[in-house]
């Protein structure tokens, strides 16, 4: 629902996880919106810095 009401006030989400098995769940929910899956918490900060050098392109 966060996602539908994001997108209807013009917010274009991107989506960050911290789960190795990320990708089975926001494939599904996260069909039209950019996603990332860290598989753990010690790859977050690279993983983030990696990411925003991504999208800011």
């Amino acid at each position: 629902m966060a996602l539908l009401e994001a997108k209807r006030r013009g917010v274009v989400p991107f989506c960050l996880t911290v789960d190795r098995y990320g990708h089975d769940y926001l494939k599904q929910m996260c069909q039209d919106v950019g996603y990332a899956v860290a598989p753990d918490v010690e790859a977050l900060p690279s993983r983030i810095t990696q990411l925003y050098r991504e999208l800011t392109r």
